[in-house]
């Protein structure tokens, strides 16, 4: 990261770096075999609209969305 990424860079690298620290933390704990048949939960959640949508393309692009590199994780995106 550097001082010229934007705002919504910065939160999607930040969102990526919990979402991998809670896919640690979870497997780590109850293991990996019970990730076989359960999806790990994870929000994420603002109050402006840009960082919703920024977020949401970083979580659904087709071609590099970490929806699909963290098929284990059911995301959900919340406009406060």
């Amino acid at each position: 990261m550097t001082l010229k990424d934007t705002m919504s860079d910065r939160k999607n690298a930040a969102f990526e770096q919990f979402v991998l620290l809670s896919k640690r933390v979870f497997t780590g704990y109850y293991g990996t075999e019970l990730l076989k048949n359960r999806k790990i939960r994870i929000g994420f959640s603002d109050d402006v609209e840009k960082n919703i949508r920024g977020i949401h393309e970083f979580i659904d692009n087709k071609e590099n969305g970490i929806r699909w590199k963290y098929p284990e994780i059911l995301f959900r995106v919340y406009d406060t």
